[in-house]
């Protein structure tokens, strides 16, 4: 399972985020993930057999200003696989966190709302991650042996060292 829901709205501080803006994105993050990495646990739990791919983000681990929920969310996917990972072992179900960093992708522009100039903007002065970057590192886990679990993996790009922190030129 390539467990790769993702969804922000907006960058609004917490107090003044919209309920149903908050409400989609934890449906999407925490909800649904959960309910496909129960679903596909179940057939795993019978074949003692499989791996639960979880994307989470840099901000599961370091949250930041305008991401409150969004952070949270990832947080919720993070501790979840930490959990099924202490759940699974010894199971032949390996359990792997792929935490990216900024990868430019049609993410902040459903953040803006469509709002293409907005979005452009995040990825503008510095070389972002791209989808086929976080492929390959789910490649890498997954191509190891079976005895080896790859717990978690935090990439960034070169000039990014924090989940707001970006050198751009």
């Amino acid at each position: 399972l390539i467990n790769n829901a993702g969804l922000a709205l907006g960058k609004e501080h917490f107090h003044l985020a919209n309920n149903q803006d908050i409400e989609t994105v934890i449906n999407t993050n925490i909800t649904s993930s959960f309910k496909v990495v129960r679903r596909c646990l179940e057939y795993m739990k019978k074949k003692q057999f499989g791996d639960i791919v979880n994307i989470t983000s840099i901000a599961s681990h370091e949250s930041y200003e305008g991401g409150a929920v969004y952070a949270a969310s990832k947080h919720a996917l993070l501790s979840l696989g930490k959990a099924l990972r202490q759940e699974t072992y010894g199971e032949n179900i390996r359990v792997i966190n792929i935490s990216p960093g900024m990868v430019e992708t049609e993410f902040s522009e459903a953040r803006f709302r469509g709002d293409k100039e907005k979005a452009k903007q995040v990825y503008e002065g510095f070389k972002p991650l791209t989808a086929y970057d976080i492929a390959y590192q789910i490649i890498h886990a997954l191509s190891c042996p079976r005895h080896i679990n790859i717990d978690e993996i935090l990439v960034l790009a070169t000039d990014q060292a924090g989940a707001t922190k970006v050198k751009r030129k």
